[in-house]
């Protein structure tokens, strides 16, 4: 008889799958599974499919969901998934084990962000570098920066260097103000 782990975040794991997170090194992968949750891998993101693509394929092809499943779980029209697929196919799909997953939430919660916006956000949230995310998703720098950018805006934050200039003015302002007074 198997014996259960007694603890919240691992509740329904077994001692075999204990074993097998020790041997693999995959708790998180192991984790996401018990709870139902799909975790996209990061690295499919730098191959030379859009992003897009490289999602419904993910999900078709190692999740084993329906193009409708999919659709549902992106807020996409069923025939732009389908045809999404049907680009993907056609193009070389591999990618590298990674340390760096995405939940499929994320992707339901900001729908008025682009996938890539959305990929930059949660890696910056997590504590990641914009040079790292560049590395990871295989883009510039320049580009992950414009990402970051682009998304902090349409979610109506300021730019963080915006901010601090625009702090500066006013110190500035301030200052001349307090000498001619």
């Amino acid at each position: 008889m198997e014996k259960r782990i007694e603890n919240s975040d691992l509740a329904g794991i077994t001692k075999d799958d204990l074993i097998r997170f020790i041997l693999k090194k995959e708790l998180k992968e192991l984790v996401s599974e018990k709870a139902g949750e799909i975790e996209i891998p990061v690295s499919i993101f730098n191959t030379k499919l859009s992003p897009l693509e490289s999602i419904v394929r993910y999900l078709k092809e190692k999740q084993n969901k329906k193009i409708n499943e999919i659709a549902k779980l992106l807020g996409k029209n069923p025939s732009a998934i389908s045809l999404a697929y049907k680009k993907a196919i056609s193009k070389k799909f591999d990618f590298k084990k990674t340390d760096f997953f995405i939940p499929l939430r994320k992707f339901e919660k900001n729908r008025n962000l682009s996938i890539l916006e959305i990929i930059v956000k949660h890696l910056k949230e997590s504590g990641q570098r914009l040079t790292e995310i560049a590395k990871l998703l295989d883009r510039s720098p320049k580009t992950i920066w414009t990402l970051f950018n682009r998304g902090t805006k349409k979610q109506g934050l300021k730019d963080v260097k915006k901010q601090e200039k625009v702090s500066e003015k006013g110190k500035r302002i301030e200052m001349k103000g307090g000498q001619n007074d």
